[in-house]
């Protein structure tokens, strides 16, 4: 059974690096900066699948797992940050022995 490579090529002519940043340009909007990295990340994808010889439906298997550790990784960063919120909350509102902070 043979399978069918897709061959991905994106241009991505703006260049998103912190080093890029440095020069005093606007930023551009988060929705493109999120577009230009999904298409970076299809053309990566695209490029492994035909470097290594990997099916589609194997290549899915993959993404997922990376997904996983994507979330898992989002949620560990929410957490440190809901903490960091919290202790910010506290510093500035003191709470009273046995009052609890909303």
């Amino acid at each position: 059974m043979a399978t069918e490579q897709l061959d991905f090529q994106v241009d991505v002519p703006v260049n998103f690096s912190k080093e890029a940043s440095k020069e005093r340009k606007p930023e551009p909007p988060l929705t493109l900066l999120l577009h230009h990295a999904k298409l970076r990340m299809i053309q990566t994808a695209s490029d492994v699948m035909n470097e290594y010889g990997i099916p589609a439906a194997l290549m899915e298997g993959i993404i997922s797992g990376v997904l996983a550790d994507v979330r898992a990784q989002a949620s560990a960063d929410l957490l440190v940050d809901f903490k960091k919120h919290m202790i910010e909350l506290e510093k500035c509102n003191p709470k009273k022995e046995g009052e609890k902070l909303e």
